[in-house]
This record gives structure tokens, C-alpha cells and sequence, in this order.
């Protein structure tokens, strides 16, 4: 038989199934408690997305960036045509001077036809600048 204040050995077989319980018990809320923290971490981060989505300056934005995109197709568009004109100008000034190389000397055809289209090529030049 126990001395008074010891416990018998049914009676520490049964604490320790206790404390076995309650730590599983423990875990298991634990586990859940984690759980239900992201859960709520999650819903309340896509309410404010939600929340953000809906706000007037995030669609100002989002309009902005569209515009941008357009814009910047538009520019590349330009781009190319201007590369297509300077391409046609030249291939059109080759040809002048291959004309004014063969035309009669002494006529002075030669020089008007070359000091035209210099300048036209320079006006064509400018303008494809701006």
C-alpha cells in the first residue's frame, strides 16, 4: 500500500494516459487553431483585393496602363512606316540619280535634278525627326 502523499502505480498509469490525451488534444487544437489563422489570413486578404479591385483610382490606373499599351503600339506602327518611307526615298532617289548619271552631260539636267531631290531628301529627313 502507497504512503500517505505517493500515488499508486494504477493511479500514475492513469495520469500519464491522461497527459498522453490532453497533449494529443493539445496538438489537434493547435493544428486547427493554425487552420483556421490562414483561413482567415486568406479571406481577409482577398476581401481588401476585392476591396482594392473595386477602388476608383486602381481602375484609373488600369485605364492608364491600356492607354499606354495602345500608345506604344501605335509608336511602333509609326516607327515602322517611317523606316518604309525612308526605305521608298531611297530606292526613288537611286533611281533619279541613276537617271540624271544618264541622261546628256552638258544639258544640266544632271545638276537640277540632283540639287532637287537633295533637298527634298533633307525636307523628308526633318520631317520623319519630328
Amino acid at each position: 500500500m502507497p504512503q500517505p502523499g505517493q500515488l499508486s502505480e494504477a493511479e500514475v498509469y492513469e495520469l500519464r494516459q491522461e497527459v498522453g490525451s490532453l497533449t494529443q488534444k493539445l496538438a489537434t487544437a493547435e493544428a486547427l487553431a493554425t487552420s483556421r489563422v490562414g483561413e482567415e489570413r486568406a479571406r481577409i486578404e482577398q476581401e481588401v483585393l476585392n476591396d482594392l479591385a473595386d477602388h476608383p483610382t486602381v481602375e484609373y490606373i488600369k485605364r492608364i496602363e491600356d492607354e499606354r499599351a495602345y500608345y506604344k503600339e501605335q509608336l511602333a506602327e509609326e516607327v515602322r512606316r517611317c523606316k518604309d518611307l525612308r526605305v521608298a526615298v531611297d530606292a526613288k532617289q537611286r533611281m533619279i540619280d541613276k537617271l540624271a548619271t544618264s541622261s546628256r552631260p552638258g544639258t544640266g539636267m544632271n545638276t537640277t535634278i540632283r540639287s532637287s531631290t537633295a533637298g527634298q531628301s533633307r525636307n523628308l529627313s526633318r520631317q520623319s525627326a519630328h
